[in-house]
C-alpha cells in the first residue's frame, strides 16, 4: 500500500532559513514513542532539502525506506512530500503543484 507520511509548504528567501508555512503528518504507522522523533526528523529534512534545492527545480531524495520529493518555485515557495518508495514521483509532484497553487 502506498503511503504519504508528510506534506509541507515552505518559503525560501535568499540567504535565510526556510520558513514552514504549513505541515501535515500521518504518523500512525509509527509507535507512540517514536512519533515525536519522526516528526522532528521530517521537519529538519524538509528545511534542509528546500534550502538545498535551486529555485525552479525538482528533486527526489531517498532516505532509508522513504522518498522525499521536493519542488521550489521561482518565487521561493516550496513543497515537500515524504512518502514510501511505492508512491509514484509523478503523482507526488502533481500533488505539490496543486498544494502550491
Amino acid at each position: 500500500m502506498v503511503k504519504i507520511v508528510s506534506l509541507g509548504i515552505l518559503r525560501q528567501e535568499a540567504g535565510e532559513k526556510p520558513i514552514i508555512l504549513a505541515n501535515a503528518f500521518d504518523l500512525n504507522s509509527f509507535t507512540y514513542f517514536k512519533r515525536s522523533g519522526v516528526r522532528e526528523m521530517i521537519t529538519f529534512f524538509s528545511r534542509t532539502f528546500v534550502e538545498r534545492t535551486q529555485k525552479g527545480q525538482r528533486q527526489s531524495i531517498q532516505h532509508e525506506e522513504y522518498n522525499c520529493h521536493v519542488y521550489v518555485r521561482q518565487d521561493g515557495l516550496g513543497g515537500i512530500v515524504v512518502c514510501d518508495q511505492d508512491y509514484p514521483p509523478r503523482v507526488a509532484f502533481a500533488l505539490m503543484n496543486k498544494m502550491l497553487e
